[in-house]
C-alpha cells in the first residue's frame, strides 16, 4: 500500500476514534436516576418574578460557596417580559456548559432573543456569557420598540426607561469580601499591553462618592470606567456592542456601550451590566457581557492601597491577566478570543476583530502555571507570600481548551476567516484559508494541556480519562495532517527535505505560497513533541494509540534536512536571518526579531533529546540571529 493511502487510512481511523471518545464522554456524563457523576449541585434558574420581568439563577452551593457568596439575575423594563427556555446541559472537557435561551417578549411577540451560559470549570469557577440581540422579526416594529433612545448615565440608572436592554445583575455578600479596592487595567491613548498598567479604585472612595451624591437616601448606582473590573474574586466586564462584519469578522461600537456600574454598602456588593439592544441601519447589533465568579482565590491583589498600581512586585499570575488583557486589547466571546484584525486584513476597520485559533493566551497561562509550580513563594509589594497560584489562569486556560477542541476542523486543522489582502494578491488565497503556525500553535496548546493534567493528577477518574483522551485525540488529528499536508504541499530540496508551504486553502485553488522558517521549525518542533508525548501515552496505556509513529518523526527529519539543504541561504549580509523561502527559490522579507530565533532554540533543545545530535547548523543560525541584534543594539530577549 502506498505511503499517501497509508496517510489517508491513518487520517480516517484518528477522526473514528475522535468520535468514538466524545460518544464515550457524552455517555459517561449522562446521569442515572439523576445519580450526579462529580461532586458539585448543578446550575438552574432558582426564580423568575410573577411579571416576568427578572430571572434568578442559582449557583452552585458544593463543593464551593458560590451560592452563599453570589446572586445572579437577568431583568426588563416594562413594557417587555422574559421568557426562560430548558437549559441545554453538555459536559465538555474539564467543565460543564449550562446553556439558558431567554426570549424578550412584548406582549405575545418575541422581539429579541439572549442566550445566558454559565461554564463552571472542574476547580470550581464559574465563567458566564451573555449575548442579546433584537430580531429580524422584530426590525419592523422600530416605532414600538423606541430603540434609539439616547444614551442612557449609567450613574442614574432608573431601570425605568422606554427604550429596550436588558440589566444583568451580580450581588456580591459583602461578609466575604476579603480585599475591599477593585482594579482594572488602564491604557493611554494607545491600547497596547506594553504599555497598560493596572489601576486601583479604593471601595472607601466609592462610597464617599455614593454618600456625596445620595442625599435623598435612594439606592445610587457609581458609574465605573469602561474596563473589566477585578477583585480577589470575581471579573465583571465591560458591556460589548459589536456590529457582525464578513468573514466572522466583529466591529466595536465602543460609544455605544453603557458602563457598568456598582452600589456598595455594609451589607453588599451590587454590579450591574445594563445591555442595549440596538438597530443600525437595518442591521442588529450584538450587545455582550462576561465574568468569573471566583470559587477560588481569582487574582494576586495583595500590597497596601496604591492609587496605580505599578508592575515591580506583582504577583506573576496578575501580570499575565494584564498582558493578556480580554477587554480591550483582545476579545473574549462565546466561540473563541479575537484579536484586532491587521490593516492588511479584509473585512477591516477600526477597533474590528477576528477569531485567532492559536489559543496563544491559553498556552501562556498553562506555561505560567507550570513555571509557579517550581518556584516555593512569590514576593509582592506588602508581603511575602506562599506560591498561591490564582485560578483565573487555569479557569481561562479550560475555556481556551473547549474553544479550541470546537474550532477544530474535521480535517484536522484550524481555519483564518479573514482574507489575507497579501496572500490573496500574491497567491490568490482566499478568506478561510490554513494557517500553518496558527494551527501548529493551537496543537501545541492543546498537547501542553493534555501532558498538564495527566502529569498533575495522581489517579484518574475513567471520567477524566476519557475527556483527556479526547485533547490528545485532537492532537493526533492534526498530527495525521500536517504529515500528509507536508507530503502534498512542500517544495523538495536536494537531499529529500521538505521546505513546507506556509498557507493553504481547503477547497479554493491558488499557486504555492513562501515558506517562513519560523513556520517550518515550529512544525518540526511540534511533531517531535508529539512523537515523545506518543511514546508515553502508549507506554501508560498499554496500547498503540497510533501506529504512525516512525511517520510522525520522518517527517520532523525531512523538514531538519531542508533546513541543512538550505544552510546559511537563511542569513543574510547583515548577519539577520531572512523570513521566507520564496515560491521562486529566492529568499526574502522581514524576520520577526525574536520569534524565528526562540523557535530554533527549541529545535537544538528536541534535536538534541530525540537525535542525540547537537545540531551546529541550526546554533549557527541563531548564533547569526543574535549577532544581528546585538550589532544593532536589539535587545536579546
Amino acid at each position: 500500500m502506498s505511503y499517501r493511502n497509508n496517510l489517508a487510512i491513518s487520517l480516517i481511523i484518528s477522526m473514528l476514534l475522535t468520535v468514538v471518545i466524545i460518544v464515550a464522554v457524552s455517555i459517561m456524563t449522562m446521569p442515572a436516576s439523576g445519580e450526579q457523576i462529580f461532586d458539585f449541585t448543578p446550575i438552574a434558574v432558582k426564580d423568575i418574578s410573577l411579571d416576568g420581568k427578572e430571572i434568578i439563577w442559582k449557583l452552585p452551593a458544593s463543593p464551593t460557596s458560590l451560592e452563599s457568596n453570589f446572586a445572579v439575575s437577568l431583568s426588563v423594563a416594562d413594557p417587555y417580559q422574559l421568557v426562560v427556555g430548558e437549559p441545554i446541559i453538555r459536559r465538555q472537557i474539564l467543565q460543564t456548559s449550562y446553556l439558558y435561551s431567554v426570549s424578550v417578549m412584548l406582549v405575545d411577540k418575541q422581539v429579541a432573543e439572549a442566550s445566558v451560559e454559565f461554564r463552571h470549570t472542574d476547580n470550581g469557577d464559574v465563567v458566564y456569557f451573555i449575548s442579546a440581540n433584537i430580531l429580524d422579526s422584530s426590525l419592523a416594529s422600530l416605532d414600538v420598540l423606541q430603540i434609539d433612545a439616547p444614551k442612557i448615565d449609567v450613574s442614574q440608572i432608573d431601570y425605568g426607561g422606554d427604550d429596550l436592554y436588558l440589566v444583568w445583575e451580580v450581588v456580591e455578600d459583602a461578609g466575604q469580601i476579603a480585599d475591599e479596592r477593585l482594579y482594572y487595567i488602564a491604557y493611554d491613548e494607545v491600547i497596547n499591553n506594553a504599555t497598560s498598567r493596572w489601576t486601583c479604585i479604593a471601595e472607601s472612595s466609592i462610597k464617599a462618592s455614593m454618600k456625596a451624591e445620595d442625599k435623598s437616601g435612594d439606592r445610587k448606582a457609581i458609574e465605573l470606567p469602561k474596563a473589566a473590573i477585578f477583585t480577589e474574586q470575581m471579573r465583571f466586564g465591560m458591556v460589548d456592542v459589536f456590529t457582525s462584519l464578513d468573514n466572522h469578522v466583529f466591529a466595536e461600537q465602543l460609544d455605544k456601550a453603557p458602563a457598568t456600574a456598582v452600589v456598595i454598602n455594609d451589607i453588599e456588593r451590587s454590579w450591574t451590566a445594563k445591555l442595549p439592544l440596538y438597530i443600525e441601519d437595518g442591521e442588529q447589533l450584538l450587545t455582550e457581557h462576561w465574568g468569573i465568579l471566583a470559587a477560588n482565590r481569582l487574582t494576586g491583589f495583595a500590597f497596601d492601597e496604591y492609587n496605580e498600581v505599578m508592575e515591580t512586585g506583582i504577583h506573576v499570575g496578575t501580570q499575565d491577566i494584564r498582558i493578556a488583557d480580554l477587554d480591550r486589547f483582545r476579545k473574549l466571546r462565546m466561540d473563541g478570543i479575537y484579536y484586532e484584525v491587521p490593516t492588511s486584513y479584509t473585512p477591516y476597520q477600526p477597533m474590528s476583530y477576528w477569531q485567532v485559533p492559536a489559543e496563544h493566551i491559553g498556552a501562556r497561562f498553562i506555561r505560567s502555571i507550570k513555571e509557579q509550580e517550581t518556584v516555593e513563594t512569590v514576593e509582592t509589594v506588602a508581603t511575602q507570600e506562599s506560591n498561591e497560584i490564582i485560578s483565573y489562569l487555569e479557569t481561562l486556560s479550560i475555556i481556551s481548551l473547549n474553544h479550541s477542541l470546537q474550532q477544530q476542523t474535521e480535517g484536522g486543522y484550524w481555519i483564518t476567516s479573514p482574507q489575507s489582502n497579501w496572500l490573496f494578491e500574491d497567491y490568490g488565497v482566499e478568506a478561510g484559508f490554513y494557517d500553518t503556525r496558527f494551527s501548529t500553535d493551537a496543537a501545541l496548546f492543546l498537547l501542553d494541556i493534555y501532558q498538564y493534567y495527566t502529569s498533575e493528577f495522581e489517579q484518574l477518574s475513567t471520567q477524566e480519562e476519557l475527556e483527556l483522551e479526547v485533547i490528545f485525540a485532537a492532537v493526533t488529528r492534526y498530527a495525521d495532517f500536517l504529515v500528509w499536508y507536508a507530503d502534498q504541499y512542500s517544495f523538495i530540496t536536494e537531499n529529500g527535505g521538505l521546505l513546507v508551504q506556509d498557507y493553504f486553502h481547503p477547497t479554493i485553488s491558488h499557486q504555492p505560497t513562501h515558506v517562513s522558517l519560523n513556520h517550518l521549525v515550529t512544525e518540526m518542533n511540534f511533531l517531535l513533541l508529539y512523537s515523545e508525548a506518543l511514546n508515553a501515552h502508549n507506554a501508560s496505556h498499554n496500547t498503540s494509540h497510533s501506529n504512525n509513529h516512525n511517520t510522525y518523526i520522518d517527517t520532523a527529519s525531512q523538514i531538519r534536512q531542508a533546513v541543512h539543504d538550505t544552510n546559511m541561504a537563511w542569513v543574510m549580509d547583515n548577519n539577520d536571518l531572512w523570513y521566507a523561502y520564496m515560491p521562486d527559490g529566492t529568499y526574502g522579507l522581514v524576520d520577526y526579531p525574536h520569534l524565528t530565533r526562540n523557535d530554533l532554540r527549541l529545535s537544538v533543545s528536541l534535536i538534541d533529546r530525540v537525535w542525540k545530535h547537537d545540531d551546529l547548523l541550526f546554533r549557527g543560525l541563531i548564533y547569526y540571529k543574535e549577532k544581528y541584534l546585538q550589532e544593532n543594539g536589539l535587545p536579546l530577549w
